[in-house]
């Protein structure tokens, strides 16, 4: 019995003690990709250290203590720095919905998303990996809103994107820095809009995830590109969109320096999007704002047949 507990208590200490490392590794991300891959999962690390506090005071390490208290006060200072402030008072006559989908390409649950659509009642909604398959599917939303653009695509970047606002300009472009060489040339929405009689840019994006050194660099670029957008618009502005950025990685970071663009506060960006029932639940699915926009509400949907989960944001015009 004694050996049996050693073995189980040898690997749980082995297990703690990865866990407080990624802690601390996260926090290099800026140097590479690689090392930004652990910022995503903050949520794990501090449910890692409230454990690795218990352990160690059961076997009785102090030191132990001690390094999980200054993890777990780590994960608490990163998690909680994120997102904008306290939401101002907003004007009553502006009220916005807007709904972000990824549909998830091979996923064929259609009367799932459109119902989750229909019970939303966004004014409107943006969608990823949208297939010829998934573009067909979309049809009937066209009823309700009469203003729509879609770019099927047999990757996992197709875009659709319905409005029942008044449309100033719309378009699809590539989502890439000017004169970017390495271009990947997938699409995004830019749109013009108004709602109540203010005009306001909104932007709906899927950037390439950072799975290498290649695809980190170009979502690392798309990402620029959105706040470069966004600054030269230098107006109130909405982006909306799978990400592939939690609210802590550098890419986040990449995407508001500079810009206007903010997240909602943070108790508003914490719940998981992607894999939202397994151990690697990260949000990624987000929404910002460039004031006098604001999102003044962010809930997460329920499973529509995605690995990602729906968002739906209510969005506020600040006095």
């Amino acid at each position: 019995m004694t050996r049996v507990r050693d073995f189980f208590v040898r690997r749980i200490r082995v297990l703690v003690v990865l866990g407080l490392s990624a802690t601390w590794i996260a926090l290099l991300g800026d140097l590479g990709w690689f090392l930004d891959l652990f910022s995503h999962f903050r949520l794990q690390y501090l449910g890692c250290c409230v454990f690795a506090v218990a352990w160690f005071a059961w076997t009785k390490s102090r030191l132990g203590v001690a390094i999980s208290l200054i993890s777990l006060g780590i994960n608490v200072a990163v998690i909680t720095s994120v997102g904008g402030t306290k939401i101002g008072e907003t004007d009553p006559s502006f009220r916005l919905r807007v709904a972000s989908i990824n549909v998830h390409s091979s996923n064929r649950e259609a009367g799932r998303v459109l119902e989750f659509v229909r019970q939303t009642d966004a004014d409107v909604v943006f969608l990823m990996e949208v297939d010829d398959w998934w573009e067909e599917a979309l049809q009937p939303l066209k009823a309700s809103y009469p203003h729509s653009q879609i770019q099927a695509r047999a990757d996992n970047f197709g875009v659709a994107f319905f409005s029942r606002l008044e449309i100033v300009e719309s378009r699809i472009q590539r989502l890439s820095e000017p004169g970017d060489l390495t271009d990947s040339g997938v699409p995004m929405v830019v749109a013009t809009m108004k709602q109540s009689g203010k005009a306001f840019l909104f932007i709906g994006a899927h950037p390439l995830p950072p799975a290498g050194r290649e695809n980190s660099a170009w979502r690392d670029g798309q990402l620029r590109a959105i706040a470069q957008r966004v600054i030269a618009s230098n107006g109130p502005a909405l982006l909306v969109g799978d990400l592939n950025a939690t609210p802590w990685s550098a890419g986040m970071r990449i995407l508001t320096k500079g810009s206007a663009l903010r997240l909602p506060p943070p108790s508003l960006v914490w719940s998981p999007t992607w894999m939202a029932r397994s151990p690697l639940a990260i949000p990624i699915d987000h929404a910002l704002a460039a004031p006098p926009l604001a999102v003044i509400r962010r809930d997460v949907g329920p499973d529509v047949g995605s690995d990602h989960r729906p968002i739906v944001v209510d969005v506020g015009w600040l006095r």
